[in-house]
């Protein structure tokens, strides 16, 4: 009987000093701390990624439209080196221009349309100005006094 009550004695006594090494090794407020600072953490965390997103946005619209702003300025430029080679080649009949550009892609040499004054006339009368083309409206224009 002695031994059973000295096993029950060491067996509390282990499970106590368990119970004590287990809370100084894993002290719950020291748990619940870290566990807050966590939470605090992906709180800060989703908000600094939410601002990324956002900064992403932004720059992503930036590239857009310096894109937009690029096409807009290289366009405006070949159409004016177009015009510049198509000056030459009606007033000096030189190909100076066309020939040294003729290698650089979206460089093309511009072809004058011809239209039939009488249609654009007509077409002019039914639909109004918003009927006609830009190019239809210059060739009138270049015609005579509109």
């Amino acid at each position: 009987m002695l031994l059973i009550l000295l096993i029950i004695l060491c067996s509390i006594f282990l499970v106590f000093v368990g119970y004590r090494l287990a809370i100084s090794i894993h002290d719950p407020k020291r748990l619940k701390q870290n566990i807050d600072d966590l939470k605090s953490d992906n709180k800060t965390l989703s908000k600094e990624i939410k601002d990324l997103e956002n900064i992403n946005k932004d720059l992503i619209e930036g590239v857009k439209k310096l894109d937009e702003t690029v096409k807009s300025n290289t366009n405006w430029y070949l159409q004016n080196i177009n015009a510049l080679g198509q000056y030459l080649k009606d007033k000096y009949n030189d190909n100076y221009v066309f020939d040294q550009l003729k290698n650089i892609q979206g460089i093309k040499p511009v072809e004058k349309k011809e239209y039939n004054i009488d249609d654009l006339l007509d077409k002019l009368s039914v639909g109004g100005w918003n009927s006609l083309t830009k190019d239809e409206i210059d060739y009138l224009r270049s015609q005579g006094n509109v």
